[in-house]
C-alpha cells in the first residue's frame, strides 16, 4: 500500500514540475529571444542560440522549481528575470571558453567593457550580463574556472579520479552559485551542500544520457571513458547515495524533502533504463564496452519507444 500511494505521490509531484515549466517556458524562452535579437539587430535568432535556450529553459525551470518547493520561497519578478537572464548567460558564456577558447580574464575584460564583444555569443553574453546588473564576484570565477578545467576534456587527458571531481564541480558548483545570484543567500550550509550534491548528480546522469554526442565531440566523461558499464552503475548509486543523504540533512518540512526525492525517483529510474541499456549492449559483445564501436540507437535511451516507457513507469512504481 505504501508503495502505491509513493507511486501517486510521485506522479502527483511530476505533473506540478510539468506544469510549473510548461507556464512559464513560453514566456521565459521568448524574454531571452526577444533580448538577442535586439542585441544582434536581427528578427530572426541564428539557430544555434534558439537551440540553446530551447534545451536551457526548460532545465533552469525544473532545478528552480525543486529549489523552491525545497525551501517554501517564491521568486520575485526581479528574480524570475534574473534566473531568465542567467539561464541564457551559461550557455554564451560555455561557447565563449568552448568555441572561442576565452580566459576568465578576457571574458571579465567583455563584460567590464574593457573589450569589444565581436561573437554573437558574446554580444548576447554581455546583453544579459547588463541587463541583469550582475557584479562581477567569486560566482563567476568559480563556476568559469570549472568551465575551463573543463576544457581538458576535450584533451582526453584527464585520469578517473580528476574526471569523477571534475562532473561533481561542474554540475554542484554551478547549482550552488546559480541559487545565490538569483536569491543572494546561500540559505545555510546544508542547502548548500544539498545543493551541490543536486548538482553533481544531475551533471553525472547528464553525461549517462549525452554519451553518443559527447563521443560525437570527442569529449571525455565518466561514460565516454568507460569500459565496464558495472563502475557506472556503481557509480550512479554512490551520486545519488550523497545526494539523498544531503537531502536529509536539510532543516525543512519533511514533506518538502519527500517532493524533492519524488522528482529525482524519476531521473533516477530513466538514468537506470539507459545504463541497463548500456550493459545489455556489453553483455551482447562478450563483455566488451567500447563507445567507438557503438551507433546511436545502442547508446542512446529512446523515450519515444513503448517498452522503454514501460519499463521507466515499472521502475518508478517499485522504487
Amino acid at each position: 500500500m505504501k508503495r502505491v500511494v509513493r507511486y501517486f505521490h510521485t506522479i502527483y509531484v511530476f505533473i506540478g514540475l510539468t506544469v510549473y515549466i510548461l507556464r512559464r517556458y513560453k514566456k521565459r524562452k521568448q524574454y531571452l529571444y526577444d533580448l538577442s535579437c535586439d542585441t544582434l539587430d536581427v528578427r530572426v535568432l541564428p539557430e544555434k542560440l534558439h537551440r540553446r535556450y530551447k534545451k536551457y529553459v526548460p532545465v533552469f525551470l525544473g532545478i528552480e522549481y525543486m529549489f523552491l518547493m525545497l525551501t517554501g520561497m517564491r521568486f520575485s519578478s526581479e528574480q524570475e528575470r534574473r534566473a531568465t537572464l542567467l539561464c541564457g548567460i551559461t550557455p554564451t558564456f560555455d561557447d565563449m571558453i568552448d568555441d572561442y577558447d576565452y580566459s576568465i580574464d578576457q571574458i571579465m575584460d567583455v563584460v567590464n567593457g574593457v573589450a569589444q564583444p565581436t561573437e554573437i555569443e558574446t554580444r548576447c553574453a554581455v546583453a544579459f550580463y547588463e541587463a541583469g546588473a550582475f557584479e562581477w564576484n567569486h560566482y563567476w570565477d568559480h563556476t568559469l574556472s570549472v568551465q575551463t578545467e573543463s576544457i581538458h576534456q576535450k584533451a582526453n587527458g584527464m585520469s578517473h579520479d580528476e574526471l569523477l571531481q571534475l562532473t561533481r564541480d561542474k554540475g554542484g558548483i554551478s547549482v550552488v552559485y546559480g541559487w545565490h545570484v538569483i536569491t543572494e543567500e546561500y540559505g545555510g550550509q546544508p542547502i548548500a551542500t544539498a545543493a551541490y550534491e543536486l548538482g553533481a548528480y544531475a551533471q553525472f546522469i547528464n553525461d549517462v544520457f549525452d554519451l553518443y554526442q559527447d563521443r560525437e565531440a570527442h569529449i571525455t566523461t565518466l561514460a565516454t571513458s568507460c569500459t565496464d558499464v558495472r563502475n557506472l552503475m556503481l557509480l550512479h548509486d554512490d551520486f545519488y547515495q550523497k545526494m539523498l543523504l544531503a537531502l536529509n540533512d536539510i532543516p525543512v518540512p519533511a514533506a518538502n524533502i519527500q517532493r524533492i526525492k519524488a522528482v529525482f525517483v524519476l531521473l533516477h529510474a530513466m538514468a537506470e533504463c539507459a545504463l541497463e541499456q548500456l550493459w545489455a549492449l556489453q553483455n551482447k559483445h562478450n563483455g566488451v564496452f567500447d563507445v567507438l564501436h557503438f551507433n546511436r540507437e545502442q547508446l542512446v535511451l529512446d523515450m519515444a519507444k513503448w517498452p522503454n516507457r514501460i519499463k521507466w513507469g515499472w521502475k518508478v512504481a517499485v522504487s
